[in-house]
């Protein structure tokens, strides 16, 4: 079950009389994900991860006499995320990280979903699968970056 983000929003009270002060907002999106290493050393990686999406956006407000939510805004969009990231790397196989970056959504209809457009924080725990599972399956498995 998904749950929507509510959102404090005080919509025109001329135009929506019976309005809450909530709005809520639903963002179900899939993507493509790719990330170029710019730099890799025994403990440190940078990155630069991008995503590309496409997905449905729908925005409503509860009535508060009518007791449901109607739709205040809906559609389709796409999304463009760009960052940097950091990675720290605690022991061979697990590592943690950070980074910024912004995110554009595109549509259509352009002044739909203008909103969405922000910079963004990424934080990460990576787990390092194809270093754990080659230390749990390969027996006498070296990796000489770690094991000098």
């Amino acid at each position: 079950m998904q749950k929507s983000i509510i959102l404090k929003q005080n919509l025109d009270p001329t135009i929506y009389p019976n309005a809450s002060e909530n709005t809520h907002f639903n963002f179900n999106y899939n993507s493509i994900f790719y990330e170029y290493i710019w730099y890799q050393s025994k403990r440190w990686e940078l990155s630069s991860p991008f995503h590309l999406a496409d997905g449905e956006v729908n925005v409503t407000y509860r009535d508060t006499v009518q007791k449901i939510n109607l739709p205040l805004k809906k559609g389709r969009t796409s999304i463009l995320i760009s960052s940097a990231s950091v990675n720290y790397k605690l022991t061979r196989w697990l590592a943690i990280g950070g980074g910024f970056g912004y995110r554009l959504a595109f549509s259509k209809k352009q002044p739909l979903f203008q909103e969405l457009n922000a910079p963004i924080y990424v934080f990460r725990v990576k787990i390092l699968m194809g270093e754990l599972l080659k230390m749990w399956f390969r027996k006498g498995y070296v990796n000489y970056d770690w094991d000098k």
